[in-house]
């Protein structure tokens, strides 16, 4: 009874000892080059790690798996790689820091509707056929980073 009780004090303080991650999903790289939203949805930023930031536009209510990113003008969708990840539903208006790549979505007309709604986009006058969007896949998404500006 004695080498139990002792066996999980021993872990607990390990777990408290333990630094506290500032990230969710896979860590974070040093090195990574940082660009704003202007630039990520460029296409020659597509297919390339980056870390980009700005203010959460909107954020999927039922269950985080989704969120827009803004930085003045400019709006780019996230989902993210692990669905096991999701943003907190409560941090639109908050800034927000994720690692990731920007890859090209090529959408048909009812999935490119629901996305550019989600970007604030009228769809009056959208083309009919696919459309090709820009999408930020997050592998690590910042949890520090989150600072409520409303």
């Amino acid at each position: 009874m004695i080498n139990k009780a002792l066996f999980i004090i021993l872990v607990l303080a390990c777990f408290s000892c333990s630094e506290k991650k500032n990230y969710i999903g896979i860590e974070p790289q040093q090195s990574i080059r940082t660009i704003t939203v202007k630039e990520a949805i460029k296409p020659e930023n597509y297919d390339n790690k980056v870390r980009i930031s700005g203010k959460v536009f909107k954020v999927c209510k039922e269950e985080g798996c989704w969120l827009v990113l803004q930085y003045g003008n400019d709006k780019i969708r996230l989902i993210f790689k692990d669905p096991a990840i999701a943003a907190p539903l409560d941090c639109e208006g908050k800034q927000l820091k994720a690692e990731g790549k920007i890859v090209e979505l090529l959408a048909d007309r009812e999935e490119a509707l629901t996305y550019l709604k989600q970007l604030g986009i009228d769809t009056v006058d959208m083309p009919s056929g696919k459309l090709r969007l820009p999408v930020f896949i997050v592998e690590t998404l910042y949890t520090d980073g989150i600072i409520n500006e409303k």
